[in-house]
């Protein structure tokens, strides 16, 4: 049901909510960003390298998408990254500076540049991002951290001996080589602060060739090592450093990172719960097992883990994030919103967090406190096409039509292969019956999605309106082909026989629905009308009570009763029955016109039939029969 947004923290999205009228599969209703997209090929790229044919053809893609969105963030973060990757570098930090411009009041792109000076040791230039960003958000963990490091950073260059460390002088003392050893290994965990990961692995390898036994050295070379995805060296630095110290929690925790990125899960929980054994308090530790408890289906142990994470270390956001995913998924919504809450306190654009609350309070009903999130999200990611989708349904709900109308639209501008948002929009159409316009979205969406029985079902319904009926049966049945358990299609595919008057096919469709859903009131009632038709009246009569008992309250089968009592000449029966209707609903004015009809025709009695037709007249004014009621009225009076 959640997806993973990346190794470090799921979404809830892009999980559409259903209405009344839409049929969505849960499964597998995942939205496609184009620019999500992109970024996936920039990360196969980053993994193989690029050819300058693949440069050109992925740059031109991403100027692309600036050009579409020139006032969203989120296609110049994708430029940033990819300049970073492949150069050139001032690229990169041109485009940190016009996300700064779009978005002046979000740290984000502060500390990103901030962490690209740092890289390049620009050290002063990085403090002025960080402080940039704590001057946005004093409460960011992340930058308040960064800013520590690269002043740390700064004073230990002022400080640091001028003597470069000497890497070969066999003359050295045992004492002075183990003290060189040291001395790489601070290099290198300074470097691994600076975020200089190949400088410091160049450090602890030094220290490990002097010193065989570093422990220590092999540990954080090993940690380095499963960060770059150099996944035989890593193995090959833990197990070594395992076998010189087997109580090392830091080497247990990368061990359980490798065994994560070789997809042996059980043997990464083994670890992970290791280094916990070891070092209780590591944060980092209890996420991963939040993460994969997560993905075993496990909840409760997924649960413990994120709010463990979160109570060591309360400024780890995607820990209190991943905590309301949990209780999204088990469907405690009011725990789920509080820590939605508690993320967005601590980064009020933490992606996902309002859309996810928007889903919530979609599903409790609560629209307008859905729409509102919606809005929220939409300026941390405008151009997102599952957020448009959602606000579709949710305007849909409030019956704000033209509003439904325009979200869906959006959704389509941003993904024009987005199948649900087409087939919500025909579905739209054919409720307001733009029939045209209904076809040519459901047919869209049936191109995209071509296995989808919702789809041609509303093309069914949409023939059905416009009264081409062999094309609505052709359309029912495909869709009965996709899911032969679709028994409203079943339903539909029998009413559309009735009207074409091919009564035993209509019989067979409505039993075949009732075979896969029995209890469903409206297949017992058309059944009952079919029957009727054939004048099986025992039958009918068997199905009209049959939808009753179902759904006492279903006034379209109580009054069917009631017609077919009075038709077969028991006018008391039919009396009773529609006084029932009257109870289930006393403002629906052609009840009495039933009524009134067999108290005049039937029972002679001309007081109740006046009573009953004055209050038909009285609901439905503009009825087409009122000169003709009104004439049994003046007949009556005389």
């Amino acid at each position: 049901m959640k997806k993973i947004k990346n190794q470090d923290s799921f979404f809830n999205s892009h999980e559409p909510i259903k209405s009344k009228e839409i049929r969505i599969d849960r499964k597998t209703f995942i939205f496609i960003v184009i620019i999500l997209v992109l970024c996936l090929v920039i990360v196969f790229l980053l993994g193989r390298g690029c050819t300058e044919k693949e440069y050109s053809k992925m740059l031109r893609s991403l100027l692309e998408e600036v050009r579409k969105n020139p006032d969203t963030p989120e296609p110049y973060y994708n430029l940033a990254k990819f300049f970073e990757k492949f150069g050139p570098q001032t690229k990169a930090i041109e485009s940190y500076k016009e996300i700064q411009k779009i978005t002046p009041e979000d740290p984000e792109p502060y500390i990103k540049l901030g962490k690209m000076y740092k890289e390049q040791g620009l050290l002063d230039d990085a403090i002025e991002q960080f402080k940039k960003a704590l001057s946005i958000d004093p409460k960011n963990s992340e930058a308040e951290s960064l800013l520590d490091e690269v002043l740390k950073l700064k004073k230990y260059n002022a400080d640091k001996d001028n003597t470069k460390i000497s890497y070969s002088d066999s003359s050295s003392s045992f004492s002075d080589r183990l003290e060189k050893a040291k001395k790489f290994y601070e290099a290198g965990l300074l470097d691994e602060k600076a975020g200089k990961l190949d400088s410091a692995l160049e450090n602890y390898k030094k220290a490990k060739q002097i010193d065989p036994n570093f422990q220590k050295a092999w540990s954080r070379a090993g940690g380095i090592n499963v960060e770059k995805d150099r996944l035989k060296d890593a193995s090959d630095d833990l197990r070594k450093a395992l076998s010189l110290d087997p109580n090392d929690a830091w080497a247990h925790y990368n061990q359980g990172r490798l065994y994560e990125k070789n997809k042996l899960i059980d043997d990464a929980i083994k670890s992970y719960m290791r280094s916990l054994d070891l070092d209780p308090d590591n944060a980092d530790a209890h996420f991963r097992l939040g993460v994969l408890y997560y993905q075993k289906d496990q909840y409760k142990n997924s649960g413990f883990h994120f709010a463990k994470a979160a109570s060591i270390d309360p400024g780890m956001i995607k820990a209190w994030y991943n905590l309301a995913v949990v209780y999204d998924t088990v469907e405690q919504y009011s725990e789920a919103l509080r820590y939605y809450e508690k993320t967005l306190s601590l980064n009020p654009k933490y992606p996902y967090a309002h859309y996810n609350m928007g889903v919530i309070y979609n599903k409790q009903g609560q629209f307008e406190k859905a729409l509102e999130e919606y809005k929220e999200e939409l300026k941390i990611s405008s151009s997102d096409p599952a957020v448009w989708y959602n606000m579709g349904i949710t305007y849909e709900n409030l019956k704000v039509d033209d509003e439904a109308e325009n979200s869906y639209k959006k959704a389509i501008e941003y993904n024009k292969t987005f199948d649900k948002a087409w087939y919500n929009l025909g579905r739209l159409y054919a409720k307001q019956k733009n029939d045209e316009s209904a076809l040519e979205c459901l047919n869209k969406a049936l191109a995209l999605n071509p296995s989808d029985p919702d789809a041609l079902y509303n093309i069914g319904m949409v023939f059905d309106s416009l009264k081409e009926y062999q094309n609505a049966i052709k359309s029912y049945k495909k869709a009965i082909e996709r899911e032969p358990s679709f028994y409203k299609a079943w339903n539909n595919l029998g009413l559309t026989y009735m009207r074409i008057k091919e009564t035993e096919q209509a019989i067979e469709a409505f039993k075949k629905g009732i075979e896969i859903k029995s209890d469903f009131s409206e297949l017992h009632n058309n059944l009952g009308l079919a029957y009727k038709e054939k004048k099986l009246y025992d039958d009918a009569i068997r199905e009209f009570k049959k939808s009753i008992e179902i759904n006492p309250v279903y006034l379209e089968a109580n009054n069917n009763l009631g017609i077919l009592y009075d038709e077969i000449g028991l006018p008391e029966e039919a009396v009773k029955q529609f006084e029932k209707s009257v109870k289930i609903n006393g403002r629906y004015g052609p009840t009495y016109r039933l009524l009134g009809y067999v108290y005049y025709i039937k029972l002679k009695d001309n007081i109740k039939a006046k009573e009953a037709f004055e209050e038909y007249l009285r609901l439905v004014p503009q009825a087409d029969d009122r000169r003709t009621i009104e004439e049994i009225l003046n007949k009556i009076g005389q």
